[in-house]
């Protein structure tokens, strides 16, 4: 009864509608109200050198800063790209999938990297930190150490479907690191956070 998990957020990281932007900042200052233990997801994207100047990033740190600065308990999880059953067809993987399938090009950015997390994943290491008040007033980089390249992820898209790409390739893109030990401290209790065939299994698993 406590516990208020913010799950209304903006879902297409290509998103430029202000109006979108300013219904999750309102509905945030409505349950910054409740005074409750507030659990909001963001985005490692925060650190992508590449989109520093996105409508959807410049966002996001800005919520992250309103619930620093008017949150009482709080813990926000800086998500990767999650891969799992979803209709939304602004995900990444959701997108080079349709794209292979339907024989449409694929631009890749060769210095871009992603990390990727199993969504269900989520379920069994984020409760350890959302349960526990010593996890309190932290901000929770969550992925694995699993960067991999575009080319790379659509590589595995390919073997998945059994059909070539049509990319093109484009000079642009960035890598980052993050601050993921917290995380990890929890993870490998629940998963093999080493496994060097995650991101195949991931892609399997859902496609």
């Amino acid at each position: 009864n406590n516990i208020l998990i913010f799950a209304s957020g903006v879902s297409n990281s290509g998103n430029t509608n202000v109006s979108e932007f300013e219904r999750e900042i309102s509905l945030l200052k409505s349950a910054l109200d409740l005074e409750l233990r507030l659990i909001y997801f963001s985005t490692i994207s925060i650190y992508d050198p590449e989109l520093q100047d996105s409508a959807y990033i410049i966002h996001k740190k800005e919520i992250e800063r309103l619930i620093q600065k008017c949150a009482t308990n709080y813990l926000i999880f800086r998500l990767p790209i999650l891969v799992g059953k979803t209709s939304n067809q602004h995900t990444l993987c959701n997108f080079i999938a349709n794209q292979i399938n339907a024989s449409n090009p694929i631009n890749i950015f060769v210095n871009a990297c992603r990390y990727l997390i199993d969504i269900d994943d989520l379920k069994h290491v984020l409760p350890a930190f959302i349960n526990n008040e010593f996890y309190s007033n932290l901000a929770i980089d969550v992925n694995f150490n699993n960067q991999t390249s575009m080319e790379t992820l659509v590589n595995i898209f390919e073997r998945q479907l059994n059909k070539k790409a049509t990319k093109n390739f484009v000079n642009r893109g960035g890598c980052y690191k993050t601050n993921n030990t917290l995380f990890l401290s929890e993870a490998t209790k629940y998963i093999d956070i080493n496994d060097s065939n995650y991101i195949e299994k991931c892609i399997s698993k859902y496609y």
